[in-house]
Formats: C-alpha cells, sequence, structure tokens
C-alpha cells in the first residue's frame, strides 16, 4: 500500500494542526448548545524507552496504521495528546490526562490502544477524579445504576 514510500516517523505538521483545529471547532459547537466539554487524552502502550519491549503489540498497530512506522505512532500519540492538552488550556476546558496517568506496561494494556481490567479501571478512576474537579459531576455518591440526575 505504501508503495515506494517508507512509513513517516514524524506525523505532518498540518494532520496535527487539522486535528487541533476541528477539536476547538467541537468544543466551541458543544458550548453553543449548553454543553460542558471535557477533553480526554488517548493513551498509547508505546513510547520510545519501551518499543523494544512490545514489539508484537506495535506491528499488530501498524496493521491498521501501516502510513507511520513505530516512531510514528509514538510521535503521532504525543502531537495529538499536546493538541488537546492545548486546546483544553486554552479553551479553559476540563480535561483528564489519561495518557499521563497509564503507565505504559503490560500489565494496563492488552494491545497497543485497549485496556485490561486494570487500565480500564485507572482509566475510570482518573475520568471520575476529573469530572468531580471540574464540577461536572453533582453528586458522585448519587451515581448508580438507573439514577439520572446526578451528571449536570
Amino acid at each position: 500500500m505504501l508503495g515506494d514510500r517508507l512509513p513517516m516517523d514524524v506525523l505532518p505538521t498540518e494532520v496535527v494542526t487539522g486535528f487541533e483545529r476541528h477539536l476547538r471547532e467541537i468544543v466551541l459547537a458543544q458550548r453553543e448548545r449548553g454543553v460542558v466539554p471535557v477533553l480526554a487524552t488517548y493513551p498509547t502502550l508505546g513510547t520510545a524507552a519501551n518499543r523494544h519491549l512490545h514489539h508484537l503489540e506495535f506491528l499488530s498497530e501498524r496493521e491498521y496504521q501501516f502510513e507511520v512506522s513505530d516512531l510514528g505512532l509514538i510521535d503521532a500519540a504525543a502531537e495529538l495528546n499536546d493538541a488537546v492538552r492545548r486546546a483544553a488550556r486554552e479553551l479553559t476546558v476540563p480535561l483528564v490526562d489519561v495518557d499521563a496517568a497509564l503507565p505504559k506496561t503490560s500489565a494496563y494494556f492488552a494491545d497497543y490502544v485497549h485496556y485490561k481490567d486494570a487500565g480500564a479501571e485507572l482509566v475510570a478512576a482518573q475520568v471520575l477524579a476529573a469530572l468531580e474537579r471540574a464540577g461536572v459531576i453533582a453528586d458522585p455518591s448519587a451515581m448508580t445504576a438507573g439514577r439520572s440526575g446526578a451528571v449536570r
């Protein structure tokens, strides 16, 4: 599919710029509708330091992201998550920095992007804590199955 081209090690700037512009548009449009936006970073298993430990996970992910190399996967995650952080900061939107909170180990990831139970539990705890800090959740103790009205 790449032909004579090599997979990219760096995500093109215009891709990051377009992603961030679109994200900002979504946040502003939701605010106009009265929605309280909350942004979250997207954790992945890969880092430059651990890529030699997770070769199969990288290889499996690249079946879907064949345009980028292992380094490209790492760069894309970092650049796009930085764009989410910038947008949250500049638009004063609550941020759940799940990428920073989730350890990049196979104890938390089943593959390159999907969590094991421990990862899902940590992600859920991070989201809950961020929603509480932002005041988005009116009464966390009222959050039970089937109850409505606990989220503003």
